[in-house]
């Protein structure tokens, strides 16, 4: 019999205790919480590391030619699957790309047309940036030119195509000609 009155006191004491504590608190507390995210208009580089940083947004790679090679070499970047690419808020149909004159800017005239050199070191290869692979819409450079988002609010490439022009039909050094150019990408 001990045991059922234990039993019985500890489920009367439950039951009391919990009535006391509807008693003391007999209107509950309630409130809520307020979520918000703020997203502002602008472009990310790779989806993802927002609007500020710098990236490699490519190579302009003309390939390898005979080091006595003359005429015009084409190249791009923004292709393939591992291509740079830029996704801006569906509000900004167009972005303004700025590419500068490179490291060797107006070196090479000598060899043929172009504002900025590849170089091997001692050598030039002038060469001529431009955003349609049609080469009518050249970037100058230091100055902004327009560039149409194809699908706002989509991933895409900075288009950015490449002439270099040997018009000399003196050989150069061989060798890897190399240059880097800066871009900035406002909207």
């Amino acid at each position: 019999m001990k045991t059922h009155r234990k039993v019985w006191a500890a489920f009367a004491c439950a039951s009391l205790c919990a009535g006391v504590h509807a008693q003391i608190n007999p209107n509950p507390l309630t409130g809520v919480i307020n979520s918000t995210l703020v997203l502002e208009r602008g472009c990310a580089i790779d989806a993802g590391r927002g609007s500020v940083g710098q990236g490699n947004w490519g190579t302009l790679d003309f390939g390898t030619q005979p080091s006595g090679f003359t005429g015009s070499l084409n190249a791009a970047t923004g292709r393939g699957p591992n291509s740079t690419q830029v996704t801006c808020s569906p509000d900004i149909t167009s972005v303004n790309v700025t590419v500068d004159a490179g490291q060797n800017g107006g070196a090479g005239t000598g060899i043929g047309n172009g504002t900025r050199a590849l170089t091997n070191g001692t050598s030039f290869v002038p060469y001529e940036v431009f955003a349609d692979n049609l080469n009518s819409r050249q970037y100058v450079a230091g100055a902004e030119q327009a560039v149409r988002v194809p699908t706002p609010g989509s991933a895409f490439p900075i288009p950015v195509f490449g002439v270099a022009n040997k018009t000399s039909s003196s050989a150069l050094a061989a060798g890897t000609y190399i240059d880097v150019l800066g871009v900035t990408l406002g909207w």
